[in-house]
């Protein structure tokens, strides 16, 4: 099935897994602009409001988000592709935890 979009209203989506689910998939994330939305989403995808997004969804066609999906699936495979989560998990399950920033807390790979 081709699904051109995947709308995320909540104002606290936690880790965005439904969202990344679908960019992995070519769909065009329909966000509504809330905090943390642009660390996976990129303010290029974000909507202020529930009319400007369902705009956004009336107004698209499977040519015209067919780029946008692209650009979508590449976001979630460059941020959360498997070598590099996997990494990052090897670092805290195994204790690791020397490659931790003291002042953030922020793993380094």
């Amino acid at each position: 099935m081709d699904v051109g979009g995947i709308p995320s209203p909540s104002d606290v989506e936690g880790v965005h897994l439904a969202t990344a689910e679908g960019m992995a998939s070519a769909a065009v994330p329909v966000p509504w602009q809330r905090e943390g939305a642009e660390q996976l989403l990129r303010e290029r995808w974000g909507h202020p409001d529930t009319p400007t997004a369902a705009d956004a969804v009336g107004a698209a066609s499977h040519a015209s988000w067919r780029s946008p999906g692209l650009a979508a699936r590449d976001r979630v495979h460059e941020r959360y592709d498997e070598p590099g989560i996997a990494s990052v998990w090897q670092q805290l399950v195994l204790g690791a935890m020397d490659a931790c920033d003291a002042g953030t807390g922020a793993l380094t790979p």
